[in-house]
């Protein structure tokens, strides 16, 4: 599966920073730029704060679970003789992470 990125490529990085909220940075021409930020305060519910804070985690792996599940995807698509539910679901996965 031949496609172009139309994101801005990985690595990204998050960081809670005080008084801003949630960041997720990523490289734009030999920078580190912001491409979100979630201003959110702080609550009292501990869980809320950790879950918020696994959220921006995940959402900064983007770059590398797309790139992975091409990788997978690539490997799985050699056996064409067979139809494989998964390796549909990668295909339309990847194709709305990329058009």
């Amino acid at each position: 599966m031949k496609m172009e990125a139309k994101h801005t490529p990985g690595p990204w990085v998050w960081s809670d920073v005080p008084g801003a909220g949630i960041q997720i940075r990523g490289p734009y021409q030999g920078e580190t730029r912001l491409l979100f930020q979630d201003i959110w305060r702080k609550f009292p519910d501990a869980k809320w704060d950790a879950e918020m804070k696994k959220n921006a985690q995940l959402a900064a792996m983007a770059p590398e679970i797309l790139e992975a599940l091409i990788a997978l995807h690539a490997v799985a698509s050699i056996d064409r003789d067979k139809e494989y539910s998964a390796v549909t679901n990668a295909a339309a996965i990847i194709a709305k992470a990329t058009t």
